[in-house]
């Protein structure tokens, strides 16, 4: 991957809520990239301007991209869009720490009843058997605060990989 910038990624998060750009921004003085500079170029001294606009620009090494991107991964979980930033962020993130890549087992959702607590319900089932009780919690509670079907469905999307009995069976063979 060529090297990029902290503006390329924060111009790849435009489609998300706010929060997700003051979370970068706040990851950036958090982690000490930056000192105490505003988040944009107008606030602020001279100085903190002109430290701002430097770093915006530098090429990011892939530890920092990893770094600042993980920082806000923990700090939004349970948010609805998380699911949404984690596909942007798996452009930018290395394959050891690419979240998007991390083991989703196979949990057979198609053709079920599409009550979202039923798919819930399996594919808590699903991650409890693969011995992961506390991504099975976590996606639960990710679930029950999002705010619609469809971002509920993304949700699953993150823990398992959605699949049919028939492709389950298959592979069990």
């Amino acid at each position: 991957m060529s090297k990029v910038t902290i503006r390329e990624i924060e111009e790849s998060l435009y489609s998300l809520d706010s929060v997700y750009l003051d979370e970068l921004a706040g990851a950036l003085k958090e982690l000490k990239y930056l000192s105490n500079t505003p988040a944009k170029l107008e606030y602020g001294i001279q100085e903190q301007q002109k430290e701002l606009k430097d770093f915006y620009k530098r090429p990011l090494e892939q530890k920092e991209i990893d770094e600042i991107l993980e920082y806000v991964i923990n700090k939004m979980k349970g948010d609805y869009q998380l699911g949404a930033f984690k596909i942007i962020a798996s452009e930018y993130l290395s394959d050891e720490a690419n979240v998007e890549k991390k083991f989703k087992p196979k949990c057979a959702l198609i053709g079920e009843d599409g009550n979202i607590f039923n798919l819930m319900r399996i594919a808590y089932q699903t991650l409890k058997r693969n011995g992961m009780r506390e991504e099975a919690k976590e996606m639960c509670d990710r679930i029950t605060s999002s705010t619609s079907y469809g971002d509920a469905l993304m949700i699953l999307q993150d823990y398992v990989e959605i699949t049919s009995k028939e492709e389950v069976e298959q592979e069990e063979f």
